[in-house]
């Protein structure tokens, strides 16, 4: 495992966003990584989602923001 919270390595996540989703747009980009506009390519075809692809990791700062964008995260899905 490689510090991705979803347990999959770099590349099983790389092949599996291939695999199930479509791009549709770049939503923003940052020092860590872009978020991505993708829709799913079977199933519910109105529902959209925001996708963060970031870079390979980079250090302790890099943990730091990290952990604390899924803090934040966690805090606007409550």
């Amino acid at each position: 495992m490689t510090g991705h919270s979803s347990g999959f390595t770099a590349e099983e996540s790389r092949v599996r966003f291939e695999r199930e989703f479509i791009e549709l747009a770049e939503v923003g980009s940052g020092e860590f990584g872009k978020v991505i506009k993708a829709r799913r390519k079977v199933g519910n075809d109105s529902e959209v989602f925001a996708i963060k692809k970031s870079k390979r990791f980079e250090g302790a700062k890099h943990r730091w923001v990290l952990v604390h964008e899924g803090s934040m995260i966690n805090i606007i899905n409550y």
